[in-house]
């Protein structure tokens, strides 16, 4: 909301907010961006381990009710899945037989046409016919279940790749680490992507909203600054060649092999 809000205020004030974000985000990465264990891994992946199982329990959400729509149409547990399939009698179904006379559940739960009685004035006075008659409503009930169903494959589909591609975002930075230098239109630099790789998915998931969300010239400061600011604190296992130059071309980092790049 801040960020937004400085897209379209004064210098200063976009200042004081860039100062805001770049110091929120240095106390929340330097305790551990260069650390290791068990602890320091937890706190680097927390908030992407959280999107992640808010994801897969949108999927499995789908699937429960996949589950239930099978149930309420009396399908056998090993076929929960067909429901939409079956309706139209495909050819991969066993469920529907169009030679059969059986009733079907649907029919049952939603009848279209019931026998009816129709009272009108004849000759002899009130006559009574018995005549088949179509209930609207209920045709109308069965394809709103039929284009629910169909619905629910296009929402079980489109959670199973958002998994999918969160899990490969987890543990793959190099695609991520390329939408943030292309979002924020920066040069790809050392220091960025060492940064980048040791804040941990958890932190590559707040600089990607923040890339998504903020100018890209605004952004672009703050990452800078960023980067510098932990740099500075690096730990004895990162050394750094003239650690007061803002520039990559006066800066060298090296690692030793405790401190190698990681992508998770």
């Amino acid at each position: 909301k801040l960020l937004a809000e400085a897209s379209s205020s004064n210098e200063e004030y976009i200042k004081q907010i860039q100062e805001r974000v770049v110091n929120w985000l240095f106390f929340r990465f330097k305790t551990y961006i260069f650390s290791k264990g068990h602890y320091a891994w937890l706190r680097k992946n927390s908030f992407s381990i959280i999107i992640g199982i808010t994801k897969l329990s949108y999927l499995l959400i789908t699937v429960a009710v996949f589950y239930a729509t099978g149930q309420m149409f009396e399908y056998s547990p090993e076929m929960w899945y067909r429901f939409g399939a079956d309706w139209y009698g495909t050819r991969f179904s066993s469920y529907t037989n169009n030679n059969s006379n059986d009733t079907l559940t649907k029919d049952i739960l939603f009848p279209k046409m019931i026998s009816c009685e129709i009272k009108r004035w004849g000759p002899s006075g009130i006559e009574v016919e018995t005549a088949q008659c179509v209930l609207s409503p209920n045709v109308l009930f069965q394809y709103f279940f039929l284009f629910t169903w169909f619905m629910l494959v296009a929402v079980f589909f489109t959670n199973l790749i958002s998994c999918l591609l969160h899990i490969s975002e987890m543990f793959f930075s190099h695609g991520t680490y390329n939408r943030m230098i292309d979002g924020g239109m920066m040069a790809d630099k050392p220091s960025y992507r060492y940064v980048f790789n040791n804040i941990g998915a958890g932190g590559r998931e707040i600089i990607q909203i923040l890339t998504d969300n903020t100018n890209p010239l605004l952004f672009s400061k703050i990452f800078d600054e960023l980067t510098h600011l932990l740099i500075k604190t690096a730990d004895p296992g990162v050394a750094i060649r003239n650690p007061g130059a803002r520039d990559d071309s006066d800066t060298v980092i090296e690692m030793n092999k405790d401190s190698s790049d990681s992508s998770f």
